[in-house]
């Protein structure tokens, strides 16, 4: 319908002005008329046009923003400490420790004071559980002779006390037998002499 009533309004023109042909739109010169939108298709546009204007496509609401959070501090992390360098090689040092020393006095039945220095050494020692100089100490002491009182086997053990200026053993002794029994020879177990160990 649209096609032939173009038709005629060209036709009228022509007449009017003169022309000798008069042609329809490109768009409708097949002879096939432009499909008309549907009903329903009419309404929704006459809605829009109505609330929008013509022309105008609805805009899409906007997403609310999301609130700006303050950021919270963080801790600072603690970093270990470096350790000093003591060169290659050089293990740390170990703090020392003071050492547990007896106290008191011995009553040693000796005046001279080179005696009493070194049978208190040898006493000490034996307290301690050496090192002792000659790889004899600590050995038992058989009594053969019999000058000292008659005691099981392995009851006696003797130890050397050092002598001043001399490269070997020498004669002095200390014979130990049931704690604190202790004895004391300067003459290689020809005599003997009981002596105290303990401190006071």
């Amino acid at each position: 319908m649209t096609r032939v009533l173009l038709a005629s309004l060209c036709l009228i023109a022509s007449e009017l002005m003169g022309l000798r042909d008069c042609s329809l739109p490109e768009g409708l010169s097949s002879g096939e008329e432009q499909e008309a939108p549907s009903g329903r298709g009419r309404r929704r546009r006459r809605d829009r046009e109505s609330q929008y204007g013509p022309g105008v496509q609805p805009v899409q609401p906007m997403q609310p923003a999301q609130p700006w959070v303050q950021p919270q501090p963080t801790q600072p992390v603690a970093l270990p400490q470096p350790v000093p360098s003591q060169g290659p090689g050089v293990a740390p040092v170990q703090p020392t420790v003071p050492s547990q020393r007896a106290v008191g006095v011995r009553r040693l039945p000796f005046s001279d004071s080179e005696r009493v220095t070194e049978v208190n050494r040898t006493l000490d020692l034996i307290e301690s559980g050496g090192p002792f100089p000659f790889r004899q100490d600590g050995v038992v002491f058989h009594n053969r002779e019999g000058r000292l009182p008659n005691a099981p086997f392995g009851t006696y053990h003797e130890y050397t006390v050092v002598t001043p200026g001399l490269t070997h053993r020498g004669p002095r002794r200390i014979v130990t037998g049931a704690p604190p029994t202790t004895w004391y020879t300067d003459d290689h177990y020809r005599s003997f002499v009981v002596i105290d160990p303990r401190r006071y």
